[in-house]
């Protein structure tokens, strides 16, 4: 009588051997994913939906509405349309715009970069990644400037 959800899931064998019991969310896609309930050699798990993809496009239709001139709402948006495998026209002019707010964050040029190279403008993605790698140079990232490298050497063969 008390209860909220019921359903039937199936146990599977797992290789690994778990010492404790454990709950982890994990195989996230854009609107599902997996829960795993693991214990010893055995392990159940349920498929998850959720409607998070509406809900943020929700919320980045409002907030570039009411902030358009944000730097960060610009970036945070066109990065999510890119994670998300959407249309990356328009985000496109969003980190134009972007950047052009605030030049001085390797990590804006950088997903311009990607989403240049995305859309197949190779020399534009070339010139936003060389941007990102003189930023990550003098703020000293490592990684960045050598993930930035191999980016351009990558699409200066194409």
């Amino acid at each position: 009588a008390n209860d909220v959800l019921r359903f039937q899931v199936k146990a599977e064998k797992t290789a690994r051997f778990y010492e404790n019991f454990t709950i982890e969310i994990s195989d996230m896609a854009q609107n599902n994913g997996f829960l795993y309930v693991m214990w010893e050699n055995t392990q159940v798990r349920i498929a998850l939906q959720t409607n998070a993809d509406a809900q943020i496009m929700a919320e980045i239709k409002e907030k570039l509405a009411s902030q358009k001139d944000d730097a960060s709402v610009l970036f945070q948006s066109a990065k999510y349309y890119f994670e998300a495998g959407k249309d990356l026209k328009e985000p496109l002019t969003w980190l134009t715009k972007a950047v052009s707010i605030k030049n001085d964050n390797f990590y804006y040029f950088h997903i311009k970069a990607k989403i240049e190279a995305k859309l197949g403008d190779y020399k534009a993605a070339t010139a936003s990644a060389k941007k990102s790698l003189a930023l990550a140079q003098e703020k000293k990232m490592k990684d960045w400037v050598k993930t930035n490298e191999t980016l351009i050497a990558e699409w200066e063969k194409k």
